[in-house]
């Protein structure tokens, strides 16, 4: 039975049913070390309890039974860029200028939303350490989060729903948006606009989707998507280190007033719950002690290419464009702007080309303010911008969304933006995956489709067994007769 500071304070203070905690009592079942309470102007900080671990094993329990036990109607976890974890569960109506969650979707014109959980879970594999938060205001608890059956009946671990991908990958049916034939036109497209003469349009960023589905035989249930989202926070947190950043957004559509971007939607009665999940290589920025660090991440080959790539005019000239972008941008609010040499991004399954730039932030300026700054760098969408918008709207090639769009978090005196790339979507009985590629004026169809399929096998190679990768990545990257 996991008994500890944290699933005691989670089970007194954010069980269902339970009333709202005094902000100046502390519980019985904490020591006087691990409970503190503060106030800010608005939402405040009700009260937190810490832990520390003998070992991995028993830190990725605790995270496991949590989010198992998680009642509330959505779950966010994100990694920070110091390799920490942290789970946000509900929202509070106001916000704590300390601790905030924000997201964006990819859109010409970028609309961020931010929000500070009821509770967070902050985790460190590094340190052993688990910290608990409980945020709330003054119009409206929303720190109710968690059952209390399963918060002290660690069987949760044992028992319940469970998400089979493979059923999916293996054996379901694919659908790919759009097929190859459209995909080529649309390359075809995009680099007739950059090749001829009189146009500025440098370079233009499309995706396309593999859907995967089992004809309607199989739905996700909120518990089964959730045991899967344990499951990928356990392997992240015994692992410690990982090659890209982690994403997962939870919602119960069905109790949702709101998308998880934060924008109003409508649901029918057949919506049920949705997950959202990005194994990212790219930060948009990450701000420690007033200076701002950029990822340039653009430029990709196979991982048997690698080596060649930082000598590829093509692959460097498209990198250099998304630098500059940066770099331009961030000398108007920075002081003292770096950039450092391109180098190689080494990946298990591609390489990239990343430079790397940083400044001292001059003002005092909002995240949000940033990210609208920043995004949609060339790396996402083009360059200029407007034109890469009415190239791509012309041509049906302007996919908006959650993939490649933000989300971060402000926490600690430190924020961090990542790039919603990698990623798939779970919803209504079908697993959507997203891979995207940037269109020079060298660009060949056949070459991007292949790469926009090898970047799938991010979010593959976590979820189903590495010998069935390649399997799978066959019949993504398969051209249907007369395409």
């Amino acid at each position: 039975m996991i008994r500890n500071a944290v699933i005691n304070f989670l089970a007194e203070n954010a069980c269902a049913g339970k009333q709202t905690v005094d902000p100046d009592q502390k519980s019985d079942t904490l020591s006087e070390k691990n409970v503190n309470t503060a106030r800010s102007e608005n939402v405040s900080l009700r009260a937190l309890a810490e832990d520390k671990f003998p070992c991995l094993e028993e830190l990725a329990d605790t995270l496991e039974l949590i989010i198992r036990a998680s009642a509330c109607r959505e779950t966010v976890v994100i990694s920070g860029s110091d390799e920490s974890l942290y789970l946000a569960f509900g929202r509070c109506r106001g916000l704590h200028k300390d601790t905030m969650i924000f997201r964006s979707l990819f859109e010409p014109q970028v609309n961020s939303f931010s929000y500070t959980p009821g509770v967070l879970i902050a985790a460190d594999p590094a340190k052993l350490t688990l910290r608990a938060e409980i945020y709330a205001d003054s119009d409206a608890d929303e720190i109710r989060v968690f059952s209390r059956e399963k918060l002290t009946d660690d069987s949760s671990l044992k028992y319940g729903d469970n998400l089979e991908p493979e059923e999916f990958f293996l054996n379901g049916d694919l659908t790919q948006v759009p097929g190859y034939r459209e995909f080529a036109r649309r390359i075809g497209y995009i680099t007739g606009v950059i090749n001829s003469s009189g146009r500025t349009l440098k370079k233009a960023v499309t995706a396309r989707r593999a859907v995967f589905s089992t004809g309607g035989i199989r739905r996700f249930s909120a518990g089964a998507l959730k045991n899967f989202i344990s499951r990928l926070v356990r392997e992240r947190v015994l692992k410690v280190r990982d090659e890209s950043y982690l994403y997962l957004g939870f919602a119960d559509a069905c109790h949702q007033e709101t998308d998880m971007s934060g924008a109003e939607k409508e649901h029918s009665a057949t919506d049920g719950p949705e997950l959202f999940v990005s194994f990212t290589p790219e930060k948009l920025f990450s701000i420690r002690d007033g200076r701002i660090y950029c990822d340039a991440l653009a430029g990709s080959v196979p991982v048997e290419q690698g080596d060649a790539l930082i000598r590829d005019p093509k692959n460097l000239n498209e990198n250099r464009i998304v630098a500059d972008f940066i770099d331009d941008r961030l000398r108007t609010i920075c002081d003292d702007v770096q950039q450092m040499p391109v180098k190689l991004k080494r990946l298990s399954y591609i390489t990239h080309l990343l430079i790397e730039i940083s400044g001292n932030i001059k003002n005092n300026i909002s995240t949000e303010e940033i990210i609208r700054l920043l995004h949609p760098t060339p790396a996402t969408l083009g360059y200029p911008r407007e034109e890469a918008v009415r190239v791509l709207d012309g041509c049906g090639a302007l996919l908006t969304g959650m993939y490649a769009g933000t989300a971060g978090m402000t926490y600690g005196g430190c924020s961090t933006a990542l790039v919603m790339l990698r990623s798939a979507l779970f919803r209504n009985g079908e697993i959507t995956l997203y891979g995207g590629a940037g269109i020079m004026g060298e660009s060949d169809p056949l070459s991007e489709w292949k790469e926009t399929g090898l970047k799938m096998t991010a979010v593959l190679k976590r979820i189903i067994p590495e010998d069935d990768v390649a399997r799978v990545l066959a019949k993504i990257n398969m051209m249907k007769s007369g395409e």
